[in-house]
C-alpha cells in the first residue's frame, strides 16, 4: 500500500527467492553454468532430479530446467546502443562490489573461451554516476550481465578489457 512520497508499506516484506530460467538441453546448460556461475559464488547443488539444476550463494538461488519439448525459443542476445534502442528482455543481472571487479571477471571468462555480447563498457548514468557492465549469452541466448556502480568521479569512456 502506497504512502507518502510513493514509499511502500513493509507490512509485507518480500525478497526475490528464486528465478527459473528454461533450456533446451540441461546438460548442454549445465557445462556453461556449472564454470561461469561459481565466480559469482553460486555454486551447484544437489536436486535429486534429471530435470533441473539448482545454483545457490550470495542470497541468490538459479533454477535452470529442461523445456519439453526441447525448444526455447528468445530474441537473440544483444545490447542496446543507445537510450531508443530496446533493452535487452530477458537476462539475469548480477552486481558485483567493484567496476575493478567486472574487468577482471571479463578477463577471467574469456580466458575460459566465453564470448560477451558485449564489452566492459563504462557509463555516466543518469544523474552522473557511473556504471560499467558487461555480458554474455548462455547456449539458449539468455544473457548473463555482471554490473558495478562504482565511485568514481571525472569522465571515463567506454573501454574494452585488455586483450
Amino acid at each position: 500500500m502506497p504512502t507518502r512520497r510513493g514509499a511502500v508499506s513493509s507490512r509485507f516484506r518480500a525478497r526475490l527467492a528464486h528465478v527459473n530460467v528454461e533450456v533446451s538441453d540441461l546438460r548442454r546448460a549445465a557445462r556453461y553454468y556449472d564454470r561461469f556461475l561459481p565466480l559469482l559464488g553460486l555454486l551447484r547443488r544437489p536436486t535429486g532430479s534429471s530435470r533441473w539444476l539448482c545454483y545457490q550463494g550470495a542470497g541468490t538461488t538459479l533454477w535452470l530446467t529442461e523445456s519439453r519439448p526441447r525448444r526455447v525459443t528468445r530474441r537473440p542476445a544483444r545490447a542496446p546502443k543507445t537510450e531508443q534502442d530496446d533493452p535487452i528482455s530477458e537476462h539475469l543481472a548480477f552486481r558485483v562490489p567493484s567496476g575493478r571487479r567486472v574487468e577482471l571477471l571479463a578477463a577471467e571468462l574469456e580466458s575460459r573461451g566465453y564470448r560477451a555480447v558485449y564489452p566492459v563498457e563504462w557509463q555516466a548514468s543518469q544523474g552522473g554516476r557511473w556504471y560499467v557492465s558487461t555480458a554474455w549469452a548462455d547456449p539458449d541466448g539468455v544473457v548473463i550481465e555482471v554490473y558495478a556502480l562504482p565511485r568514481r568521479t571525472g569522465r571515463r569512456t567506454s573501454r574494452k578489457t585488455a586483450d
